[in-house]
């Protein structure tokens, strides 16, 4: 897909940057909030976040060209949630049958919808589990928590909403508990971290003695459970797999309140001397992955973390500032220099247009620890790998997309900057995988990541 600066239309988006883009059309979009802002909270909160069954009676509408539901950011959703069928974690009439009952305006009915399927299928693995059917207890709640954790996403507009802790955890506890009784070779690990721990999931490689260990990380909103395809096809090829969350990610945000931070070295470092207290660890062969956002904050942490044998970066990024400006009008960023307050009013009324431009900003400010959509920008600006790609010394490998538009371009720009060992790795659409992050092509993209990573090893 080609683009032009500030010329883009809705046809693919790969999430929160797409929630920005639209801002170029709806600059001087006013709409009368239809809920009562709520008190004030610690913690950023929406003034239009807090939909009820009240308020929330729209019809469902037909769209344009979207292919699951009428709205392009719960659309691109729906791709990520088919993408867990590969790996056991979903069922393709139980996703479009939920998708088909969505209203595209509605926040409140994409949780609402899914909660509901997960539910159902939660509850037929209890059912089973109940007359002693463990594998398909654990086949059920597998998929009943990739619906969870679909869910709680779009509650982000109002991050102070108790549902996102419970409805979160219910999800990461029914996939732990469908991979302990599909026996899965995993544990739930607590990572030292400060004064605090992170998350994480160590799948275990059947191998006699020391083997090659695999550390995964997620970017910007996904949930760490959704790569357990990569954990799995680790331990197939005699990898452990490390799946861990970072400030900014998982619980550490939700029930922390941990945001993201530009120094990730601090956070992998702890990571990397938590998996070297584990004996089947080879700590001669430790390799960080990074998807989406994440393999901005992996290239960042490879520069300053010396144990790493091999990095994979999906795909990379070098400024997250540069990407947001890139996509804001002039006005826009003259209202950011010059007016903070102002900018921060309209973006409150650019966030009123439309339900994924909402997440896009009250998500964004909520991970990036800014309680303005002025702040969100001033913390991004911190996020800059500019000064540090030349310090990388390990290989690193570079994934990406010609159909990439989450920061397009900037991949080949930070692989272009490197000067270590390195391998950029294009998908086209012949590969049928050439959108962010491979969605909907976990196949391909982990058969090439692991043979790169089967060569590079040896």
């Amino acid at each position: 897909m080609s683009r032009k600066k500030n010329n883009m239309t809705k046809s693919s988006f790969p999430g929160w940057i797409a929630c920005l883009i639209l801002m170029i059309a709806t600059a001087g979009a006013t709409l009368l909030l239809t809920t009562e802002k709520p008190e004030p909270e610690p913690a950023v909160q929406s003034p239009i976040a807090m939909q009820t069954e009240e308020n929330d009676k729209d019809e469902k509408k037909e769209g344009d060209s979207y292919v699951f539901v009428d709205n392009w950011f719960m659309d691109t959703r729906v791709k990520f949630v088919l993408d867990g069928i590969w790996h056991r974690m979903g069922n393709v009439n139980e996703i479009l049958d939920t998708a088909k009952r969505i209203r595209h305006t509605s926040e409140l009915s994409w949780f609402r919808e899914w909660s509901k399927t997960a539910e159902r299928i939660e509850s037929i693995g209890d059912e089973c589990l109940a007359k002693g059917h463990e594998i398909s207890a654990g086949e059920a709640y597998l998929r009943a928590s990739n619906y969870y954790l679909a869910a709680e996403v779009m509650l982000h507009t109002n991050p102070v909403d108790e549902r996102i802790v419970k409805t979160y955890k219910t999800g990461a506890d029914l996939f732990m508990k469908g991979l302990e009784l599909l026996s899965v070779p995993v544990t739930k690990v607590e990572i030292p971290y400060e004064d605090t721990t992170l998350n994480g999931y160590f799948f275990r490689a059947e191998t006699s003695g020391k083997a090659p260990v695999l550390l995964v990380h997620q970017g910007f909103d996904a949930p760490i459970e959704s790569t357990k395809h990569i954990a799995e096809e680790a331990i197939r090829r005699g990898y452990h797999c490390l799946l861990f969350e970072g400030p900014g990610q998982g619980l550490a945000i939700r029930e922390q309140n941990l945001p993201f931070r530009p120094d990730w070295e601090n956070v992998v470092s702890p990571v990397v001397d938590y998996i070297l207290t584990l004996p089947q660890v080879d700590e001669e062969n430790i390799m960080l992955m990074g998807i989406s956002m994440g393999g901005g904050f992996a290239a960042r942490a490879a520069a300053f973390e010396p144990r790493l044998k091999l990095c994979i970066l999906n795909p990379g990024y070098v400024n997250v500032y540069d990407i947001i400006s890139d996509y804001l009008t002039p006005s826009l960023m003259n209202l950011y220099e010059e007016d903070p307050e102002e900018l921060n009013k309209k973006m409150e009324e650019i966030a009123d247009y439309e339900a994924g431009i909402r997440w896009g900003i009250y998500h964004g400010m909520w991970v990036f620890g800014g309680k303005t959509p002025a702040e969100f920008l001033d913390n991004v600006k911190k996020f800059d790998n500019t000064p540090i790609l030349d310090q990388i010394k390990c290989k690193v490998l570079v994934m990406d997309g010609v159909s990439e538009v989450w920061g397009e371009g900037q991949a080949k720009q930070l692989y272009d900057a490197l000067t270590c060992e390195k391998h950029y790795m294009l998908f086209t659409k012949e590969d049928s995988a050439s959108e962010h992050c491979q969605v909907g092509a976990g196949a391909i993209a982990t058969q090439r990541m692991f043979d790169w990573m089967d060569e590079n090893l040896q």
